[in-house]
């Protein structure tokens, strides 16, 4: 149900860019989120983007083959890093047209599941204060509810200036006992918020 943009293309990344500017300066918003700021889809070689464009790039800045699937690693860290730096571009972007505005993001539940399976490096946003907010989407239900202290035990040992708020998905509960104990186990844990989704 989705069209997904090839995240190394810079005209698109300038786009999402133009788009930001536009929001945050002729409208009176407390800030942007970003959802689906990842790589959307299999991250297998065949999957990965192919264009003449992305191999050019990727070729200028590693001296790599992007088509060879022995450069899978590599071209994987490429595509990782151009998402990284939209993240630290749109950070800029917000923050020039209104020092005021916070910048969030919706990431995976565990910033290792990010990093290697949606090309999704949030431990370097978080590490370099490229957002303001977090929310690891850490939504359990009680048959993996074990996940969520490690899940939020990972995140929350990132050095960071950035709040981190996860998000609970309560659609999966089958009554309120199991989110209350989600939200006492992210306090604990030092969890500067939480949000809920669906």
């Amino acid at each position: 149900g989705y069209v997904i943009a090839n995240p190394i293309n810079p005209e698109w990344q300038q786009h999402v860019n133009n788009v930001a500017d536009d929001i945050v300066s002729n409208y009176d918003v407390d800030g942007l989120h970003l959802d689906y700021i990842r790589y959307i889809g299999s991250i297998a070689h065949e999957s990965l983007p192919h264009d003449a464009q992305s191999h050019a790039m990727f070729l200028a800045e590693t001296g790599l083959d992007a088509a060879n699937p022995g450069n899978l690693g590599a071209y994987q860290q490429f595509i990782r890093d151009r998402i990284t730096d939209l993240v630290g571009d749109l950070q800029t972007t917000v923050k020039t047209a209104n020092p005021n505005a916070q910048l969030s993001a919706a990431v995976w539940r565990d910033p290792d599941i990010g990093t290697n399976d949606y090309l999704q490096e949030y431990r370097t946003w978080l590490e370099n204060d490229l957002l303001d907010i977090a929310m690891p989407m850490i939504y359990l239900s009680n048959s993996n509810n074990h996940l969520l202290q490690p899940n939020i035990s990972n995140t929350m040992s990132i050095p960071t200036n950035t709040l981190i708020a996860p998000g609970l998905g309560p659609y999966l509960h089958d009554d309120a006992d199991l989110i209350v104990q989600q939200l006492q186990t992210l306090y604990a844990a030092g969890a500067n918020g939480s949000t809920m989704f669906s």
